[in-house]
């Protein structure tokens, strides 16, 4: 999670990223993607045993865990780039998520190692359209059933779900307890919708009617995983919109200084030359809250929590001013199908919609640090 020329960069993180860079320019290039999204592919299960075979399912994971270790910094590194390239397959939403929500209940060492290998493609279904970006509100209910439990509800937004094996769904059980349930996309009683998202990735809205489902996890030590997994997932979305900033300046610097109007190229007025120093200056920023986010992963959850969430909203803030100024700065051209930087801003739209909006996770942030000025002028 810095930049290739840092100097913080230890000698592995630069392999990771010379490996990462390597991925995006031979396996997904953006000619690629383009003609991917023309036929309709959200998700190529083939680049995703690619990604597997690079051992970036499990870094982050203990050996004990079913992982190949590292730290959260290496894994932001790769979410950084593939957010550059505009990789569609959702490697934080279908990798990192399910895989840290799993170690963190234990005892399903199994499932992690399939999703390391890149065997089975899990989706967590934890979003409800009824949450108003609420990541704690869970409506759906879970009630006993036999030797298993009954499902009922509707959640959305799951992405990655329509190409998923597995899925993993929390739900409300009696007692009022949060669980986390395992069942098969294809599972009876499972209505699926699938939806393309604005940046071509895909979404699956699902419909529980009795659906039976194996109980994996319940309790608060359930709840305190799912916690810091989300936080997790967050941080490495932010790592994304990072990515997407830099690909924007990446791709914006050479136009305007191609581009020519009144005999001059863009690039001599002085206005844009701001422009694009702004927008350098935001990436910096920008990054440099993924990085503290990084840094509170191992904190108490409430800080952590709403540090992340801090940095979700500064990041989605950021985000969406740098890759607007991208496509302003290309004019018409820059809002095209067939052109880079506009897909840019639309993936910091998708990412805006996860794990609540920047708006709602900026109250998060603000509430928690009003309630510790408080306590200390105590």
């Amino acid at each position: 999670m810095f930049e290739e020329a840092s100097p913080d960069l230890t000698d592995e993180q630069r392999m990771i990223l010379d490996g990462a860079n390597r991925f995006v320019t031979e396996i997904c290039p953006f000619e690629k993607r383009r003609e991917a999204t023309k036929a309709g592919v959200t998700l190529d299960r083939t680049v995703w045993g690619q990604m597997a075979e690079l051992g970036w399912f499990g870094l982050g994971l203990s050996e004990e865990a079913g992982g190949f270790g590292g730290t959260l910094e290496d894994v932001a590194l790769i979410a950084e780039t593939l957010g550059r390239g505009q990789v569609l397959e959702p490697f934080t939403m279908c990798a990192v998520f399910p895989a840290r929500l799993l170690v963190g209940i234990g005892g399903q060492t199994d499932l992690i190692e399939k999703i390391v290998s890149g065997e089975k493609l899990v989706a967590v279904a934890h979003s409800e359209p009824d949450a108003r970006g609420d990541v704690t509100r869970i409506a759906v209910t879970a009630s006993p059933e036999g030797g298993g439990f009954r499902l009922d509800g509707l959640k959305s937004l799951v992405v990655g779900g329509d190409h998923a094996d597995v899925l993993l769904v929390t739900a409300r059980l009696p007692d009022g307890s949060l669980g986390l349930f395992r069942l098969a996309r294809h599972s009876e009683s499972v209505t699926t919708e699938g939806t393309r998202l604005a940046d071509w990735t895909s979404g699956l809205d699902l419909r529980f009617t009795s659906a039976i489902a194996e109980r994996i996890a319940s309790g608060d030590a359930m709840a305190h995983a799912l916690a810091a997994a989300r936080d997790e997932a967050v941080t490495m979305l932010c790592a994304e919109c990072v990515g997407a900033m830099d690909g924007t300046i990446q791709v914006t610097a050479p136009y305007i200084s191609e581009r020519r109007q009144f005999g001059v190229p863009l690039s001599s007025f002085q206005a844009l030359q701001h422009r694009m120093a702004d927008m350098a200056a935001d990436l910096t920023i920008a990054r440099s809250a993924v990085l503290r986010a990084l840094s509170f992963l191992g904190a108490p959850s409430a800080e952590r929590a709403a540090q992340v969430a801090g940095c979700k909203a500064l990041v989605q803030r950021l985000g969406r001013w740098t890759t607007q100024q991208g496509i302003q700065l290309h004019g018409g051209y820059g809002i095209t199908e067939e052109y880079q930087v506009g897909q840019y801003h639309k993936r910091l739209l998708v990412t805006d919609a996860m794990f609540g909006s920047r708006d709602v996770n900026l109250s998060r942030y603000t509430g928690h640090m009003l309630s510790r000025m408080m306590e200390a002028a105590q």
